[in-house]
């Protein structure tokens, strides 16, 4: 019969991995409380160390619009963010889960500028490459103090990171 046409294996190697770690996600459904005070709560929850806080909007009983409120944390803060949920939102009771995340290998380096060192998360992605991502913060204070728009800050801290350094001149013999 005809030869079989065999496709090469090419398993992807990547030269980097994610890693695991344990997280806590802490949720709470709020349907009596002021925008303001969830606001509060939020700035007073990422004081206390969470990894992330956001909201979703939710219907609860009753067809009452509400919002969900979750928290991730590492463990070892459990017992602050507990607290701090419970003293800024009046909840009367909170959902804890433990759960893993699978995260990529980053670093934090300074690119230099012409504003002076802005500080920047370096990703490295499974397949090896790099992405590099400003600190949000240090970028809004530069385009405030210069006039600048937030991109054009941004684009500027990327543009010196991946500019290709420049060659040195050959040795003299």
């Amino acid at each position: 019969g005809p030869p079989s046409t065999q496709i090469p294996q090419s398993p992807i190697q990547s030269p980097t991995q994610s890693h695991l770690d344990n997280i806590l996600v802490f949720e709470t459904n709020l349907d009596d409380i002021p925008p303001e005070q969830i606001g509060f709560a939020i700035s007073q929850l990422w004081e206390a160390g969470a990894l992330d806080v956001f909201c979703t909007p939710i219907q609860m009983k009753k067809n009452r619009p509400g919002t969900l409120l979750s928290v991730l944390a590492p463990p070892q803060l459990a017992t602050p963010i507990q607290n701090c949920i419970f003293r800024h939102t009046g909840t009367l009771g909170i959902r804890i889960a433990s759960q893993q995340r699978a995260i990529l290998p980053r670093s934090i380096i300074e690119v230099p500028t012409h504003w002076g060192p802005v500080p920047c998360k370096l990703i490295t992605s499974i397949d090896g490459s790099k992405s590099l991502s400003p600190e949000f913060d240090h970028c809004a204070q530069i385009a405030i103090e210069q006039g600048l728009s937030l991109p054009e800050v941004i684009r500027t801290v990327e543009n010196e990171y991946y500019k290709p350094s420049t060659p040195k001149a050959p040795e003299l013999p």
